[in-house]
């Protein structure tokens, strides 16, 4: 009998494998045939003997997006071109900075460009300041340059929440892109279901024969010490990787938030948890102080993460001391755990 068992998971495995591949390939996005967007901000600046032309592609975007800036200095062939080192563009940090060499444009002319690609900080404004160019004869070494400025451009940069909801609440998904669904898409989910189910009761009946008890889960707060005891073994933070140690601790915390209490912490941002968690007004969750520890340790973590900041080695043990008293002052109660005085 388990030998015909054994026989039909295989067969049904090789099936599975078959519809995963045939929904995979119907489920596949088009080839993008998308070329460069034209910018949308172009400005020009100066005169004889030299001229700008700014660029940007885009004069809104969101956090996610990036903006590219390009300078074009254009002058007469016999003029040497130098760009003033700016490196601060307020709301943004410099992702990379390329120039390019001379280029002949006709006419006893050349143009160099430089170009800007910028990441955004947070919602806001950003603003890509005044940019200056020299320009001077190569023949005359003590002439006097000419200079020129382009002006300041601000850009809008959105969140990612609507305003309505950016304070305590996250806005809707988007709804998806309508795609054509794969015709082996339900008979695969149901063949899938079929052979999960029929794995189980196999693994079962091989278990009970053999007599073995699988031993009890440990409770959520000893995987959460266990586990933060091996990350501060782990001397992350001794190596430079912050920002995984960090990742790390969020996690943890995460988890057991999830396996104690029900919350789906770990697949959720911040923002989205903090909106769940100010709704439990029952057990451990719902006490103030307990709100306000959470809120401070994941936004901590989401500093280190997100926005680059580089903390103490104070701030991390402080870090993990907080994620120690949290988890102690949650943990179960000997009367939930029934090892309470009968």
């Amino acid at each position: 009998m388990n030998r015909l068992i054994g026989m039909v998971f295989r067969i049904g495995l090789l099936i599975t494998l078959f519809v995963a591949g045939a929904v995979i390939a119907g489920c596949q996005p088009e080839k993008s045939t998308d070329v460069s967007t034209p910018p949308v901000v172009v400005k020009q600046f100066g005169s004889e003997p030299l001229t700008l032309v700014l660029k940007l592609d885009r004069e809104r975007l969101n956090v996610t997006e990036q903006l590219t800036v390009e300078l074009r200095a254009e002058t007469g062939e016999d003029y040497a071109v130098k760009f003033d080192e700016l490196k601060d563009f307020p709301g943004f940090t410099v992702e990379s900075v390329k120039e390019s060499g001379a280029e002949l444009t006709g006419s006893g002319r050349i143009a160099v460009t430089k170009r800007y690609v910028l990441d955004p900080v947070a919602p806001g404004s950003g603003q890509v300041p005044v940019l200056i160019v020299d320009a001077w004869k190569k023949t005359e070494s003590e002439a006097t340059p000419v200079t020129v400025k382009t002006e300041p451009v601000t850009v809008s940069i959105e969140s990612l929440l609507s305003k309505d909801d950016r304070g305590d609440s996250i806005s809707d998904i988007a709804p998806p892109l309508d795609k054509p669904v794969s015709p082996w898409l339900w008979p695969g989910v149901a063949l899938v279901v079929v052979l999960f189910f029929m794995a189980c009761w196999y693994l079962w009946q091989r278990r009970k024969k053999r007599g073995i008890i699988p031993p009890l889960p440990l409770p959520a707060h000893l995987l959460a010490y266990q586990a933060l005891d091996r990350l501060v073994k782990g001397n992350l933070l001794a190596q430079g990787q912050i920002t995984a140690f960090y990742q790390s601790l969020s996690d943890i915390i995460r988890h057991y938030i999830e396996q104690r209490f029900g919350l789906r912490a770990p697949e959720r941002t911040t923002e989205e948890f903090l909106v769940e968690l100010g709704s439990v007004a029952v057990g451990p969750m719902s006490d103030p102080g307990h709100k306000r520890l959470l809120r401070d340790f994941l936004t901590h973590c989401d500093l280190v993460k997100f926005a680059c900041h580089i903390p103490a080695s104070s701030e991390a043990e402080e870090a993990v001391e907080l994620c120690r008293r949290f988890i102690r002052e949650t943990e179960p109660t000997p009367a939930e755990t029934g090892g309470g005085a009968g």
